[in-house]
């Protein structure tokens, strides 16, 4: 009983690794702070975030939309990494 419980620890632990290396990060490039919206899939709000200025949040989420200001929704995911330069979101891969 001990073993299974071991190895299903270990694979939990190799899950959480795994996951976290897949999460979006985001990048503030600007010499100001911005506010982030996370959207989910679905469009639900998931939080609003304030990001300063050279700061970097990892792993916000697996996939979701990051909207800036005004401008349109940005689709991220993954292993990607929403950066912010001149107050415009433009995504790369990590």
């Amino acid at each position: 009983m001990q073993k299974f419980l071991a190895a299903g620890v270990a694979t939990l632990a190799l899950f959480a690794v795994a996951g976290s290396a897949a999460a979006v990060d985001v990048v503030n490039r600007d010499d100001q702070m911005h506010e982030i919206i996370i959207d989910d899939q679905a469009g639900t709000t998931q939080g609003i975030v304030e990001i300063l200025p050279g700061e970097t949040l990892e792993n916000i989420s697996d996939t979701c939309e990051l909207t800036i200001g005004e401008s349109d929704a940005v689709a991220v995911a993954g292993d990607q990494v929403a950066m912010i330069v001149n107050g415009a979101l433009q995504i790369e891969q990590k």
